[in-house]
């Protein structure tokens, strides 16, 4: 089994973050992030680093007491509730239950927040993963509605909403797939066209291509 770094072959806890052309510096540290300023593309990518990696404090800091999370869901072959109340409740569904099913976590973002500070709608994604139980690799898409709470300590995340088109279930028990999908694409902000060169090299993803064309 492989094992994941933020962003591979980088240590998350101190240092320079480098995901393709984008580049950021990063302290981090729950306890030290409550006194930074941050921003959307920062909490973006925290949000991806709590739910990818099972850290479910970070999901924690990163909402509102009184965040919302809402699902719309379009496939049959994945379930969530149709909402989630409150960051702690948020934090256990998405990360900490999350990962109990899935392993090699990966979520891309296909496009980056046009303004730091404001609410970000139909921001499509993409997440490649293991279902443990099945042992099978698991493709989907969707996008992401972001409307943040913005006051003068920080901004945190008020409501989200995950729309889930496809889910794709694909046999690949020596997760050669998985793994080709992954090592191909940069993780988390990637380009909508490499995601759909990468997935048309297998007819099973044909959906997920036209979805996001």
């Amino acid at each position: 089994m492989r094992t994941h770094l933020w962003p591979p072959n980088k240590s998350f806890d101190r240092g320079t973050v480098n995901a393709g052309a984008f580049t950021t510096q990063v302290n981090f540290a729950v306890t030290c992030t409550k006194n930074m300023r941050r921003n959307s593309t920062e909490i973006l990518e925290l949000y991806i680093k709590g739910k990818d990696q099972d850290e479910y404090l970070i999901l924690e800091e990163i909402y509102t007491e009184d965040a919302e999370v809402e699902f719309e869901i379009a496939s049959n072959s994945i379930s969530f509730p149709e909402s989630i109340l409150g960051n702690k409740d948020i934090a256990r569904v998405l990360s900490k239950e999350f990962n109990q099913n899935y392993q090699e976590v990966k979520t891309y973002y296909l496009s980056r927040p046009a303004n730091k500070l404001s609410n970000i709608y139909e921001q499509n994604w993409l997440v490649v993963m293991r279902d443990i139980k099945s042992g099978k690799t698991r493709v989907g898409t969707g996008h992401y509605n972001w409307e943040f709470l913005n006051d003068s300590k920080n901004l945190k995340i008020q409501r989200h909403k995950i729309y889930i088109h496809e889910m794709l279930n694909i046999e690949d028990e020596q997760m050669s797939e998985l793994t080709r999908i992954q090592d191909e694409l940069n993780y988390p902000w990637v380009d909508k066209k490499k995601v759909c060169s990468v997935l048309n090299a297998n007819i099973a993803f044909e959906n997920i291509t036209k979805y996001l064309k």
